[in-house]
């Protein structure tokens, strides 16, 4: 036992990074350092142990660095920052609270259509609701604490099917988690501190005041994560359904995302969570029961902590290899398209892909973004289907269409080939209404 606990101290110093003298909970550095929990045992995290060190690492040193900004100081001794989460969080939060009481449908707006900006989707794709305020019981209740029993005798091949599938799912959920986190630093955006300055410019120093201590609290504190990992305490929840679509003919049905939560950053974190786990649905086994089965041992309260933590710089190696001209304003809707995509990948590639995105190493992350390109244009020709329909269907001279919805493709066969497709040259959009097209599509039965 004493070599053992000697062998996880020396991984412990060597892979851990710290950018200064604050640490994470010593029962954090300890289960990070275990070859067998949940992204160790991953294969798309080719150094096992170490790279799950390195991404919290990372994650846990983005934090720091918002704080360290905040308070003027290089660096924080471990007491300073404990005393400053302590002293600050709960004190802060009931004043934003007591600000946010009296604006409270407006922040809900703003926080619903700036996310749809931020995510760069239609606020005609799906049916949002948004509240500030604390989750309902039944929602809470329908949160999974512990990996369910499987009743279901599997023979070995469905074994390592469900296993492959899980390894998936957990890295599908630590980007869903990325994309929610990113998203909750959403203040930041001048146009959206205009908004809030509007309303009250306290409310901005507030959230940049108290959000990046929130986020520290899940390295710092695991008492905490693991009375969250109970369902003890739950703040903030999204809850994902199809509902009926009141647009649509007898049975249609719509994507509805109900996002609750105690405060307007973590309001938008949990409307983009929603966005980004429909459309991670693309990602589930096409077989029902396998699906039904993954998500049985993945979804659960502990592993979006751990997902939470370790998501963000993941999604971060994502964005660096992409091609930068993704982000421009004329590819406004294309990195969704992206997304949906990369978790279409069968589970065998997708881990695959995964460990040359994880990687550090130059060769394996040119591998990737060669990888990516491919993707990318499959995202491409996916979105051009999409707008080759419509200028079918409408006139050059309609209203403007925004581009930023996603729909399930249908036609000819583009599965990922693990290889770069070239020769792709996407044409112009051309405006067209999407609100008009969207009612067509579902009276020809071509949307569901």
């Amino acid at each position: 036992m004493k070599d053992i606990n000697k062998l996880i101290k020396r991984k412990l110093k060597e892979e851990l990074e710290y950018s200064g003298s604050e640490r994470m909970d010593p029962r954090l550095e300890k289960k990070l350092a275990d070859p067998n929990s949940m992204f160790a045992k991953n294969p798309a995290f080719k150094r096992g142990a170490a790279d799950v060190q390195k991404l919290f690492s990372k994650s846990f040193n983005e934090i720091l660095s918002r704080i360290r900004r905040n308070l003027g100081k290089e660096t924080l001794t471990q007491s300073e920052l404990v005393s400053a989460i302590s002293g600050n969080v709960f004190r802060n939060v009931a004043r934003i609270q007591e600000l946010e009481n009296r604006y409270r449908d407006q922040l809900a707006e703003i926080a619903i259509s700036e996310t749809l900006n931020e995510m760069e989707v239609s606020d005609d794709t799906f049916e949002i609701n948004a509240s500030l305020g604390r989750p309902s019981s039944e929602v809470v209740k329908k949160m999974r604490k512990e990996k369910a029993k499987i009743e279901t005798k599997l023979s070995p091949k469905e074994q390592e099917v469900l296993e492959k599938n899980m390894f998936k799912r957990d890295i599908i959920n630590a980007l869903i988690a990325g994309v929610a986190r990113k998203t909750h630093y959403i203040y930041e955006k001048p146009e959206v501190k205009a908004q809030l300055d509007e309303l009250d410019p306290e409310l901005y120093t507030l959230y940049n005041e108290t959000v990046p201590y929130i986020d520290a609290m899940y390295f710092i504190n695991e008492d905490n994560m693991e009375a969250a990992a109970k369902g003890d305490g739950i703040l903030a929840a999204v809850d994902v359904n199809d509902v009926p679509d009141p647009d649509g003919e007898e049975g249609d049905t719509k994507t509805s995302i109900n996002a609750t939560a105690f405060i307007f950053p973590i309001l938008c974190h949990e409307i983009s969570k929603g966005i980004e786990e429909a459309l991670a649905r693309q990602g589930y086994p096409s077989d029902t029961d396998m699906a039904n089965m993954t998500l049985s041992q993945t979804d659960t309260l502990k592993s979006e902590t751990d997902a939470l933590r370790i998501g963000p710089p993941i999604l971060e190696k994502i964005r660096k290899i992409l091609p930068i001209e993704l982000f421009d304003k004329s590819e406004i809707g294309l990195i969704r398209f992206f997304f949906v995509e990369l978790y279409k990948i069968h589970e065998n590639d997708f881990i695959d892909l995964m460990k040359y995105v994880i990687s550090d190493t130059a060769s394996d992350q040119n591998y990737a973004k060669r990888e990516f390109e491919e993707l990318v244009e499959k995202a491409r020709v996916s979105k051009q289907r999409y707008i080759d329909y419509l200028m079918s269907q409408y006139d050059e001279d309609e209203e403007e269409f925004d581009d930023g919805g996603l729909g399930d493709q249908d036609g000819e066969d583009d599965s990922y080939s693990g290889g770069k497709q070239g020769g792709f040259d996407p044409n112009d959009y051309v405006n067209v209404n999407l609100k008009d097209l969207m009612k067509d599509l579902r009276d020809k039965n071509m949307l569901n």
